[in-house]
């Protein structure tokens, strides 16, 4: 059971990995953001299958006596847990630095339609999940027949149906508030926060002021954006929205985001420069507004492609 655990979680990690990759190569040719979520859909599928069936395959064969490569790991049971304990803690980490690199490295607008494929992955899993268990079914059948005890070849699938069937409502998220959203995103942006002026005056070309008036907030206490805009709903109010309004709050969603990741990357630009030349305090301001801007939106009330936008900065602020 134990192995079964880490062998799903080795899993879940690979096929995050496997996603995110295929998202930084796509995304190197130069492919569209819905493309490449088809196809990181498709390489999250198989990394899941390849390792569900390896694990199934391995509780197949468990009481095997032919089988020389599980002989080997009975023989060194601590070497084997201790291996495969290592082998999941790194998938672990490349699981979660991988994503943070590659969604920096990545147009926003890329990351939008990405993100929206992405939405499917949940309940692709599940399909796989249920192949596997629908194909393993008639291999535990057969063991089954020739087991001694019958019921105990079932054990393993059984409990690897719950391990599993527990793993998929990760990361599901509650429609709650779905009113509340529609009425949030049917009021007028015009009343703009500092820190949408500050993007505003971005986009225009202002980049020096911006990057002052950025540097001058408040972003521990201030509200970042507006009632109307979509990154001041959560992932759950902004599914909620009918499409109409989802389409038009998209845009301007995916451009403040795109602002966002130009004016971070001229902040620590700003704070490298200053740390060069030996003004500390500047420096340490430039680092600190970016992690205070990855920690605003890297939040649950926030809509999916913020809080990845978040964790991306924090991961950047933690390396000055």
């Amino acid at each position: 059971m134990i192995v079964g655990c880490f062998i799903y979680a080795g899993g879940m990690n690979l096929a995050t990995i496997s996603s995110y990759l295929t998202l930084w190569l796509g995304g190197q040719a130069g492919m569209d953001g819905f493309r490449l979520g088809y196809f990181a859909l498709a390489a999250r599928c198989v990394a899941l299958g390849m390792v569900g069936w390896f694990g199934l395959g391995v509780l197949a064969r468990r009481k095997s006596p032919g089988s020389a490569w599980l002989g080997r790991v009975r023989a060194r049971p601590f070497l084997f847990v201790a291996s495969l304990v290592l082998v999941v803690f790194g998938l672990q980490i490349a699981a979660i630095l991988i994503p943070d690199q590659v969604i920096f490295r990545t147009p926003v607008r890329t990351m939008g339609g990405f993100l929206v494929m992405n939405l499917f992955a949940e309940p692709a899993a599940i399909v796989v999940i249920l192949f596997l268990l629908i194909l393993s079914a008639a291999k535990f059948g057969a063991t089954r027949r020739k087991a001694p005890n019958g019921r105990s070849a079932l054990v393993p699938l059984i409990a690897l149906a719950g391990l599993l069937a527990a793993g998929c409502d990760r990361g599901q998220q509650t429609q709650a508030g779905s009113t509340q959203a529609a009425t949030a995103a049917s009021l007028s942006s015009t009343n703009q926060t500092q820190f949408e002026k500050c993007l505003s005056s971005w986009s225009a070309g202002n980049q020096d002021a911006a990057i002052q008036s950025v540097l001058d907030l408040n972003l521990r206490d201030s509200k970042l954006f507006s009632p109307g805009s979509a990154l001041a709903l959560s992932e759950a109010q902004f599914i909620a929205l009918p499409p109409a309004a989802r389409e038009s709050l998209s845009p301007p969603m995916l451009a403040d985001l795109a602002s966002i990741k130009g004016l971070c990357r001229r902040l620590q630009e700003e704070g490298r420069e200053a740390k060069a030349r030996g003004d500390a305090a500047k420096a340490t301001k430039c680092f600190g507004q970016i992690k205070l801007l990855g920690e605003q939106l890297d939040q649950p009330s926030v809509v999916l492609v913020g809080q990845l936008v978040g964790k991306a900065l924090k991961k950047l602020a933690a390396k000055e």
